[in-house]
């Protein structure tokens, strides 16, 4: 009977092959390029033959090597079919969305229940704007997503509210007024369109009459805290209840009122994740929590 062939020597080879050297067959199959080496001289040992020499900067077959070649990729690929048909479907791994606000303050508790109802399957956790996750949990890629406000394409339960503050720098610190106008109206700190809390922030000091002008805006969260918290003006925040996160609050603007914390989920995703993730939200957010059962449909209106 022949002696059996090494096939990580053999797909050594045909990683040569593919990547035309030594070094960037190592590089994809993730070894040192001593061991690719390794494996070529192990397999012209066992057909007492060359199989590859350098050419200049390029690696060539020689005929014999051409043969091993050709051979090598028959064998690995009913090898890798024979694997791919006998081995168990890897479990998908859990994809939770979350809105930047509730990164903090929801997310952590969203993760330890979810690791108690499915310690066995991985977890992808994707940071992104509201658009992004409505088109992941369309699309299918999002299993299941923490959210503000109602308006959303998707069933959802609400888990608790934030409130909506408006805060600047800290005490001790000032609103530098940064902007054309500074003077005669309050500096607003704002994300980027389109985000709801910069049209509500825009909307309410309109409302008032109170003459306001965007002093600092930016497309993540960290950034708009940054222009908070060094004074460029005044962010409308959503906060857990009972909390300032450092921030002072300003005073002399319309009351804002809260928004709600929502726990949304894809069409297919197990309901038992879904449960999961809500009960983590709700014991995230502690007093004010929804209930359970407080289920919001598809396209409801977005809280006012």
């Amino acid at each position: 009977m022949p002696e059996p062939l090494d096939l990580v020597a053999l797909r050594s080879l045909t990683e040569i092959a593919e990547a035309g050297s030594f070094t960037g067959a190592a590089r994809s199959l993730g070894i040192s390029q001593p061991a690719v080496s390794q494996h070529v001289r192990a397999l012209e040992t066992r057909f007492s033959t060359r199989l590859v020499h350098r050419d200049g900067r390029r690696m060539v077959f020689t005929t014999s090597g051409e043969r091993v070649l050709a051979a090598a990729r028959r064998l690995l690929s009913v090898h890798d079919e024979v694997v791919r048909a006998l081995e168990p479907p890897e479990t998908p791994p859990i994809v939770v969305g979350c809105i930047d606000h509730a990164v903090s303050s929801v997310l952590p508790g969203v993760l330890a229940e979810l690791g108690r109802a499915a310690p066995a399957r991985r977890v992808v956790v994707h940071v992104e704007r509201a658009e992004t996750l409505s088109e992941g949990l369309r699309d299918g890629w999002i299993d299941v997503a923490v959210v503000l406000g109602g308006d959303w394409s998707v069933p959802g339960d609400e888990a608790g509210r934030f409130e909506l503050r408006w805060v600047t720098a800290a005490a001790g610190g000032s609103e530098t007024g940064a902007g054309a106008g500074a003077e005669t109206s309050v500096p607003l700190v704002v994300s980027r369109e389109p985000c709801r809390i910069r049209n509500r922030a825009l909307s309410l000091v309109a409302e008032a009459g109170i003459a306001g002008h965007i002093a600092a805006e930016s497309s993540t969260l960290e950034g708009v805290v940054a222009a908070a918290r060094t004074g460029l003006g005044v962010a409308l925040l959503p906060m857990p209840h009972g909390t300032t996160n450092g921030f002072t609050e300003r005073a002399g603007l319309p009351e804002a009122g809260s928004i709600p914390v929502r726990v949304v989920a894809g069409e297919r995703t197990d309901p038992e994740i879904r449960a999961a993730a809500l009960r983590g939200a709700i014991n995230a957010l502690g007093a004010g929590a929804a209930a359970p059962g407080d289920r919001v449909a598809p396209g409801a209106e977005p809280h006012r």
